[in-house]
């Protein structure tokens, strides 16, 4: 690819994957642009197991958040069927939810001090928790 080339979805996507992976915008936009080809070969080779982990954790951590959606609609249908449709219940709904994004931001601003490698493992565990309280 030249400096001025358009990049298609599929660029996009290499560079979104290699974003996710830690890696800064301009070298991943290098990788793809093919200018370091010989290092993302060897890259590449090293970090294949990894990424199958990596991607595995990030499918279920996926499946646990949409679980979590889910069982939270749950979670305001119940309170919306006891309390009713009015202004009780809609403040019950929202004091429950104030709740959670409470307990989110507890988990959020503990992940900022963990170390890299086991942020995905407590995101894991932080939606095992929603899921179970």
């Amino acid at each position: 690819m030249s400096r001025h080339s358009r990049l298609t979805p599929k660029d996009h996507k290499a560079i979104g994957t290699q974003l996710s992976r830690g890696v800064p915008f301009h070298r991943a936009l290098r990788n793809v642009q093919g200018v370091s080809r010989r290092a993302d070969v060897k890259s590449r080779s090293h970090h294949n197991s990894s990424l199958g982990i990596g991607a595995m954790l990030q499918q279920i951590e996926g499946f646990l958040a949409f679980i979590s959606g889910v069982l939270e609609l749950v979670g305001v249908l119940v309170i919306l069927g006891t309390y009713g449709f009015n202004l009780v219940g809609i403040s019950f709904v929202f004091v429950y939810l104030l709740f959670w994004e409470f307990v989110g931001e507890i988990f959020s601003a503990a992940e900022h001090q963990i170390p890299r490698p086991l942020r995905i493992l407590w995101r894991i565990l932080e939606k095992i928790i929603e899921i179970v309280f």
